[in-house]
């Protein structure tokens, strides 16, 4: 299963808080937990976290395992993400590969463009 999260709509943090009735730092917590038993997030350039809606419902679950089971937080975090395929761990390399070409596409337009204003100047 080929996973493209190039096209998918990404949330801040804040957003995903938001849509999780939880506090930034909560979610933060969430996510440090997540990561340390192996779950990937997509970071931007300057490292913070891009929420996709995978990642969300994840999240979703591992909040009602923890709420509806007598269990920690982290129990449930380190149940639901050993319950997740392999390749939702990991980032797709062609996710990368494909964020590398828009990366370059859009630079080149930019180029394109600056070329075009001093053409008209």
């Amino acid at each position: 299963m080929h996973n493209d999260t190039s096209q998918e709509k990404a949330y801040w943090s804040k957003e995903a808080a938001a849509m999780l009735n939880i506090a930034t730092p909560t979610l933060r917590k969430y996510c440090n937990l997540m990561e340390s038993h192996g779950y990937v997030f997509i970071r931007n350039a300057h490292n913070q976290r891009a929420f996709i809606q995978r990642d969300i419902i994840v999240m979703k679950n591992i909040q009602e395992l923890f709420r509806t089971k007598d269990i920690s937080v982290e129990q449930a975090i380190k149940t639901v993400v050993s319950e997740l395929p392999t390749n939702q761990l990991t980032p797709s390399v062609t996710v990368l590969e494909n964020e590398d070409l828009d990366l370059k596409q859009v630079m080149a337009e930019i180029d394109e463009i600056k070329q075009d204003n001093e053409q008209l100047k």
